[in-house]
Parts: C-alpha cells; sequence; structure tokens
C-alpha cells in the first residue's frame, strides 16, 4: 500500500471539494467541515502537502490526523489502519541512548526528532545526521571501552595487593617518608 492521500480520505468521508482558485488547484474547500459542523467553507485542504485547516474550529494537521479525526482514533492507531504493513524506522544506536548516558559523554542531549534545514536536500541531511550518529556512537563505544580497562586495572590492582599486601604498605611508607 502506497502513501494515502488526504483528498482520498476526503471524498471517502462525503465531502465535496472545490479549488479555491484556478491558479492553485492544490488548495481546495470542503462543503463542510466534520469536525465542528462549519458549513461555509472554512475546512481547507492542501493536496499536495496533505495538509487540513478549518478556519472556524482551528483543526488542522496532516493526512493520519485528519484520518484519527474523522474516525475517533488516536494519531497511533490511525497510522496503524492508514499504514498496517508500515515498519518503525531502525533506530541507529546512538538513538537509543538514554539521556543519562548521553550525558556521561559530554552530550546535553540527542534531538531525536531534528527537522530537516530549509537549505539542506534530503540527502544532505540524511548524509548529516548519520555523521553526527555515527560520532555520538563512537564516541560512547570508546567510553565503554576505557570504562572497561578501568575495572581490569582495578580489578587486577586489587588482585595482586590481596597476594602481595606488603607491597601496597611498603609503597605508601616510601612515600610518607619522601613527603
Amino acid at each position: 500500500m502506497g502513501w494515502v492521500k488526504i483528498g482520498e480520505i476526503a471524498e471517502q468521508a462525503g465531502l465535496q471539494l472545490t479549488p479555491v482558485s484556478r491558479y492553485r488547484p492544490d488548495q481546495v474547500k470542503a462543503d463542510h467541515c466534520p469536525f465542528c459542523g462549519d458549513i461555509k467553507g472554512n475546512l481547507e485542504l492542501n493536496l499536495d502537502k496533505d495538509l487540513f485547516h478549518c478556519w472556524a474550529c482551528d483543526s488542522k494537521g496532516g493526512v493520519i490526523a485528519f484520518y484519527a479525526k474523522l474516525h475517533g482514533l488516536s494519531d497511533t492507531e490511525a497510522k496503524q489502519k492508514l499504514y498496517p504493513h508500515h515498519r518503525a524506522r531502525k533506530l541507529h544506536p546512538a538513538e537509543r541512548l538514554t539521556t543519562a548516558q548521553l550525558q556521561e559523554i559530554g552530550f546535553q542531549s540527542l534531538h531525536r526528532h531534528q527537522t530537516k534545514p530549509a537549505r539542506m536536500s534530503h540527502a544532505e541531511w540524511a548524509a548529516y545526521r548519520t555523521r553526527q550518529l555515527d560520532w555520538i556512537w563512537q564516541t560512547w563505544c570508546e567510553h565503554v571501552q576505557a570504562e572497561q580497562e578501568i575495572e581490569r586495572r582495578l580489578a587486577r590492582l586489587f588482585a595482586t595487593q590481596e597476594q602481595h599486601p606488603h607491597t601496597l604498605q611498603s609503597v605508601n611508607e616510601h612515600w610518607m617518608k619522601e613527603a
């Protein structure tokens, strides 16, 4: 199943759509608003961007929100009904890190839902975001390795101390004499 268009949903709901102007065929008005009952043509749909807005009741959103409001569903339920075979995007390992883990390696937080800057193409944005996430993940992996190395060295140090308690004592005595 492909992407569902807002015009298809509106027509299935029995809305009569008329263009706002002949110069903007993608901008249409509905004969009534199914959310507030307005019959003055205040419900507008942008067929190109798949958006809706009712100027009377201020209902607005995209395809999923439109379908959800029409059928009394949550956005999540509407998305599952419209796109039953759609799988969630596989998360990058860096996106699975908790805020506490990110702070451990010096990042304030990870903006999980950053939007693409207007000046970047989708390909540029995807490449930038991937580099950013790879960098965060590499930093986390290096941090984990450093922690493991510290634990290994401490375990070795304490094991040595248990086997030869006089070694640590003689080192402490040596430093006390020097001071």
